[in-house]
């Protein structure tokens, strides 16, 4: 599998996306339920934690960015992060308004369930 390379730009955009989603969550109007996965604790718990990988890993002979898994994880953090700030932009009226947000697996079609015939 080919990773595409990461710096420390990468770590630097991926931080400024996880402080402006921890941002967007703060929202009151939201009204974000503390219930698993909790945003509110999970947004500055992740930016922590990549800091202090990124602040460790200055330390090794190694560069992180050398290293594949952390390369998937950053690339799949920072796409993460900009999918939910896109999903709170598109949202963003209809949060102010008062109209709950459904969630997508419930505008998916049902089936017809498959009825067998009997000789």
């Amino acid at each position: 599998m080919v990773v595409a390379p990461v710096d420390q730009r990468t770590v630097d955009r991926t931080c400024r996306h996880l402080e402006k989603l921890n941002k967007l969550c703060q929202n009151p109007k939201l009204g974000l339920r503390n219930s698993p996965p909790y945003l509110l604790e999970l947004v500055p718990d992740s930016l922590q934690h990549l800091q202090l990988v990124v602040e460790v890993g200055k330390l090794r002979r190694e560069p992180l960015w050398q290293q594949e898994y952390f390369c998937v994880y950053l690339r799949n953090l920072q796409s993460k992060t900009q999918q939910a700030i896109r999903i709170f932009k598109e949202g963003k009226d209809k949060i102010t308004s008062g109209v709950t947000l459904q969630p997508s697996c419930q505008e998916t079609p049902k089936l017809p369930t498959r009825v067998s015939e009997s000789s």
